[in-house]
Formats: structure tokens, sequence, C-alpha cells
């Protein structure tokens, strides 16, 4: 499973590869959502317990609704940039490259499992080319932290493993 995200304290979507989407209600138990797509699916956020967006690999976006169905939506202009981080888990420093189509305003930035803000890697406007920055850690806890990436035309989410061994 790739993304978790609760609408309320009693129901939360979970996705993950190959188009999967788990529900959960007020109930203890998960239960599984039919899909449209088979992509990876790497993010999700309802605004409601009744609707809300996934999204995945090669621009897969999917709405859900609780009333119709989950279902892929076509959308014009999306930029993946293929953003890539690598390794994952890391110890020492974590590597992000992506490819901008055209100039862009751009942010990198990682936090802690709060959300408190622990490093800004770049946040200017870049040209059209491809791009790499590195994270490196100094004396961070062994943990989860997650990183945002966003340029004009796209945002990304994603949880990154620092394991100092």
């Amino acid at each position: 499973m790739l993304s978790i995200d609760f609408s309320n304290d009693s129901t939360g979507h979970i996705v993950g590869n190959w188009g999967t989407i788990l529900r959960k209600t007020s109930a203890s138990t998960w239960n599984t959502e039919i899909s449209s797509s088979t992509e990876n699916l790497r993010s999700v956020k309802f605004i409601s317990p009744y609707l809300g967006l996934a999204v995945g690999n090669d621009g897969t976006i999917l709405k859900y609704n609780d009333l119709v169905t989950v279902g892929q939506i076509e959308v014009e202009g999306i930029e993946t940039n293929n953003l890539k981080f690598y390794p994952n888990p890391f110890s020492n420093h974590i590597n992000f490259e992506f490819e901008l189509k055209e100039p862009s305003n751009t942010k990198l930035e990682i936090f802690d499992i709060t959300g408190k803000l622990i490093k800004t890697i770049v946040n200017t406007k870049l040209p059209s080319q491809k791009h790499q920055f590195s994270f490196t850690q100094n004396h961070l806890p062994d943990g989860v932290y997650y990183f945002h990436f966003s340029t004009e035309k796209h945002n990304q989410s994603g949880k990154i493993i620092l394991n100092n061994l």
C-alpha cells in the first residue's frame, strides 16, 4: 500500500499497486473497492467520506464517488515530470531526479511524520531540463519522513524511510 487518507475519524482509504483501493468505515475491517485501473496508485485524498481522488503512474487519475463507482477521468495538460527518488530506505542521503518539459516554479520539501518542515531542498524557478537534487540528513532519528514536490502543473507527495543502520 502506497498512500492512506482519512476523511474523518471513522472513514479511510488506502491505495496501492495494480489499482488497489481499500475503504474502512466505522467497522474495523478494510474492504476492497472496484477500480477501473490496473496502474499503481501513488496518492489518495478525500474531501468527504464519499468523494475523493487517487493518482498513479502514467498520469492516472481516478475519481471516487461512493454513489457511482471508481472511474478514470481524463485531464488535459497533466505533466508527471517522472520524479524518481532513491535509495529508499536511505541512510545518509537520498537523490531526487525529475525532468521539466518547460520552465516552472519548483518546490521540493522534506517533512517529519508530524508535518514539521525539516528542509526545503529547492524553491525557485527552474529551466526546462533534467534536474537532480540530494537531501543529506544530519543526525535525524530513524523513521518515516515525507517529501512534497510541486511545479506549476504537478504536485506529488511520498514517503521516504531513514534507516541509519
